[in-house]
């Protein structure tokens, strides 16, 4: 998916940050990844555990903070 935007008369293309960060995975470039969750629901979304491979991560460390937003540090596995 790519986000057109027009500059000057000019229509330049920027890719989404999604884009970019599958791309990241796709190619094996993360070796740690630090999420923070929020206490609110949109709707369905999306699982990024089963996007990138659940089994290819362990979380590391685990953080709960008072205002209910939660931050987890995943590292790849070593295979």
């Amino acid at each position: 998916r790519r986000r057109h935007t027009r500059l000057s008369g000019d229509w330049s293309s920027d890719v989404c940050s999604s884009d970019l960060a599958g791309g990241l995975f796709q190619y094996n470039l993360v070796d740690e990844m630090v999420l923070y969750t929020l206490p609110i629901s949109y709707g369905k979304g999306f699982s990024l555990m089963d996007s990138i491979g659940k089994h290819h991560w362990q979380l590391r460390s685990f953080k709960l903070y008072p205002n209910g937003i939660s931050r987890l540090v995943y590292e790849k596995r070593r295979m």
